[in-house]
């Protein structure tokens, strides 16, 4: 259900499996979830880090056919995050006011748009996404807190049950293009009830009991680059990076709507702080922790 691909944004190579089905796992769903990760020990100094992220993804519009060929899927993203630092050391150079325990609240508001090609072409496909952000604490709202993300791709279906293709994402992070990640995607139909897709950080193997049940596995990450105000009142960059690997249950309540529950271990993680010009403040790695998601699906089209 989830489709939030930070740091990487979706990859839109690929992105379209049979019909004018999104390779995306959810992207054709409004979904709310909620999300906690916790407690993740800092390698360089004492402390640990709470993560709590309340999620919104809206799908604008049934799919649009801009020209004959393509078609435009737009939505809307609203994410809440609250980070909570404990313990930390009074050197950490984010807040002031209560420097052994407190808590950081960005947030992010997101556009975006995926065109898909629609099969003028009996194997080659391809994708484009474009996603324009405002990632900020909402205390000194700047040109520094928006940044427009893209990415593209080309894919090859091989059948209808098989494709593979392979693409970019560029990354603005306050006002410059400063990372690119290349990436694969993939949509195979092992057999009937079981299925593997994904593409750039999102990826999940699928099963299908009962046209009522879906579990599976589900690799992903999490995080953002947000423009908040610290303690002294400047400017200042966190820099987001969480990895997730877990199982999830899926179980249709009623009609086109769905309960989520997912859990596992997160990995990978570290935290910055950085100036406007860039320059590091802080940076910070922290130990695996285990995490856990609820949340509810209508699926729309």
């Amino acid at each position: 259900m989830s489709v939030w691909p930070a740091p990487a944004i979706l990859l839109a190579g690929t992105a379209l499996a049979a019909g004018s089905e999104p390779l995306v796992p959810g992207w054709l769903e409004t979904s709310v979830e909620i999300s906690y990760a916790g407690k993740m020990t800092f390698d360089l100094t004492q402390g640990n880090l709470e993560i709590l992220d309340f999620g919104l993804h809206a799908p604008l519009s049934p799919p649009v056919t801009a020209i004959p060929g393509m078609e435009i899927h737009p939505a809307f993203d609203f994410k809440s995050t609250v980070l909570a630092f404990n313990d930390v050391p009074a050197s950490l150079p984010v807040n002031f006011a209560n420097l052994q325990s407190f808590h950081v609240f960005p947030s992010t508001l997101v556009l975006s748009a995926m065109a898909l090609s629609t099969g003028c072409d009996p194997g080659w496909i391809w994708g484009a996404f474009f996603r324009e952000k405002m990632a900020t604490d909402f205390k000194d709202v700047q040109q520094d807190d928006f940044g427009l993300d893209i990415a593209g791709g080309i894919g090859y279906r091989f059948s209808q049950n098989l494709t593979i293709g392979a693409g970019g994402e560029l990354l603005d992070a306050g006002g410059a293009f400063e990372r690119f990640h290349p990436g694969l995607g993939l949509d195979w139909k092992i057999a009937d009830g079981v299925r593997v897709r994904g593409c750039g950080a999102l990826w999940e193997t699928s099963f299908y009991p009962t046209d009522d049940w879906r579990i599976g596995f589900r690799s992903d990450s999490t995080g953002d680059v947000w423009n908040v105000v610290d303690g002294s009142g400047k400017s200042r960059f966190i820099d987001l990076v969480s990895h997730r690997i877990g199982v999830y249950t899926e179980h249709r309540i009623s009609g086109n709507l769905w309960l989520e529950l997912e859990g596992g271990s997160s990995f990978g993680n570290s935290i910055g702080l950085t100036r406007n010009d860039g320059s590091v403040l802080l940076k910070q790695t922290q130990d695996h922790a285990f995490y856990f998601q609820v949340g509810l699906a209508v699926v729309n089209w």
